[in-house]
């Protein structure tokens, strides 16, 4: 009986491990038959949305003084852009700090304060105009071109587009390399972030000094383009 035990189980060791040896040649094969691919497509799209940044900086021994300061020229600000309808306002990051001895630095000599306010609007000329104006006081800290949510929203689906038919492309490409009949998709990806190269404009970052308006030019700008890029990855099983 032990004897006949030991046969056995030789004959099911010799039966079982060519179906072992089948199973790891189909799935080596599944796996070899999935080629990683990726094609990207973009389009350069007008800049249609300008949007600034500026800053009303002061500095003073009297940290309450400061802060007055600053809210009379931020209203003063805001009063001249309210009546425009067609340029959304926005004040930000009011910030002070204070300015120590340089021998003693437990001992505050000084404060510095600041604010920001931010403008949008598809108006370029209004907003050079309105720009200029505030340039009295305020000092222009970030200018930067861009193309609207709406104009990107519509590039993306076109560019979607292009990148897949690239994509099919190179997928059809390898199928007639490997000589084989069909291929399918596996697992895309689509990365819509728009790859996008706007101009941008940077003032200096000093204190500002007082001016009269008349005396400063418009920003000279140019709109520019933006690129809006698509990618598309993922593997293709070929048949």
């Amino acid at each position: 009986m032990r004897v006949s035990a030991c046969l056995v189980g030789a004959w099911l060791t010799l039966f079982v491990a060519p179906s072992a040896m089948a199973q790891e040649n189909m799935q080596l094969q599944e796996i070899n038959n999935h080629f990683h691919l990726s094609a990207s497509a973009s389009i350069e799209v007008p800049n249609d949305l300008m949007t600034a940044t500026l800053v009303y900086e002061a500095q003073g021994d009297d940290a309450a003084m400061l802060a007055n300061e600053i809210n009379e020229n931020m209203r003063w600000a805001l009063d001249i852009v309210k009546d425009e309808s067609d340029i959304v306002a926005e004040t930000r990051d009011y910030e002070t700090w204070p300015i120590y001895d340089k021998s003693d630095e437990q001992r505050i000599v000084n404060w510095n304060a600041m604010q920001t306010l931010a403008l949008e609007s598809a108006d370029f000329e209004l907003m050079t105009d309105v720009i200029q104006q505030l340039q009295e006081r305020l000092q222009v800290n970030r200018l930067k071109m861009s193309a609207s949510d709406e104009t990107r929203r519509a590039a993306v689906d076109d560019v979607m587009e292009l990148a897949l038919d690239a994509f099919k492309q190179r997928a059809e490409r390898v199928r007639e390399n490997l000589n084989a009949s069909a291929w399918r998709f596996g697992n895309i990806h689509i990365d819509t972030s728009a790859d996008q190269h706007q101009p941008e404009y940077y003032g200096a970052t000093n204190m500002m000094m007082s001016a009269a308006s008349a005396d400063i030019e418009a920003p000279a700008l140019e709109a520019g383009n933006s690129t809006i890029a698509v990618t598309v990855s993922g593997n293709i099983i070929v048949d």
